[in-house]
């Protein structure tokens, strides 16, 4: 298949041992649409864009934690401008239907009213990208596996994914592999994952078996960052601040 940048950007992830190379994509992904709606705020696209989409709690956070204020203010007040633009027609709406004497067109005001508070909530520009290189993802991962041993010998040594992108994995494999190429693929998968868990779980139960006083001596291993590691292992590309364990008596 063709050697585009988001092939090989696959190619990056499964070479480089981590908890989930689709987690680690998102991540860097992740970083890559942050700052470029902070460098960028000045093309009418992004802000059109920012406009019109907005940002959800998380990634919110994630540009305020970039200390660069003046591209996030300016965002902040083009989206505030039009959210009490919204606001004012929805209780236009809103108070237009209570006034009337029919109850059903009390209720279709209140509808009107709910949906379009619930579809501002929903919507989130970095999300929306982060859902198509998703997608793109998944979809190279497997035409990789298919086309190439060499990618085929490196998905087997790595230390498998988070729980999300297994399910994702297998959803998007029985789409584009048949028969023995998808019979091949779930039992190499199941293979991996059940070894990748049996492993994390020892390294989590060493982590805790460290606060015991007997063991305080004991060296940490691979323990010592376990806890996040797993945390991404269940929850995907969870940002988890790295903090230092404390050991019994420290």
């Amino acid at each position: 298949m063709k050697e585009n940048i988001a092939t090989l950007a696959v190619w990056d992830a499964f070479r480089n041992p981590s908890e989930c190379p689709l987690c680690s994509l998102l991540e860097k992904a992740e970083e890559k649409y942050v700052e470029f709606y902070l460098v960028n705020i000045m093309q009418p696209e992004a802000r059109i864009a920012i406009e019109k989409t907005g940002y959800c709690k998380h990634h919110i956070r994630l540009l305020y934690q970039r200390r660069d204020l003046l591209p996030l203010a300016i965002q902040l007040n083009d989206i505030l401008t039009i959210r009490i633009k919204e606001r004012e027609k929805m209780f236009r709406n809103l108070i237009i239907s209570a006034e009337d004497a029919g109850e059903n067109n009390k209720k279709k005001g209140f509808i009107f009213f709910n949906k379009q508070e619930m579809q501002k909530e929903s919507t989130c520009l970095i999300c929306d990208a982060l859902d198509k290189d998703r997608d793109i993802n998944r979809r190279i991962t497997i035409e990789l596996w298919k086309k190439h041993d060499d990618f085929k010998e490196l998905f087997k040594s790595s230390r498998g994914f988070c729980m999300k992108h297994e399910v994702d994995l297998i959803k998007t494999a029985k789409k584009r592999l048949s028969g023995k190429l998808f019979k091949d693929f779930t039992s190499v998968m199941d293979d991996i994952q059940k070894k990748e868990y049996k492993r994390i779980k020892e390294e989590l139960e060493y982590f805790i078996d460290q606060y015991d006083y007997q063991n305080a001596n004991r060296p940490w291993k691979t323990s010592r960052d376990a806890v996040p590691r797993v945390i991404r292992k269940i929850m995907g590309n969870a940002i988890v601040p790295e903090i230092k364990p404390k050991g019994p008596g420290e």
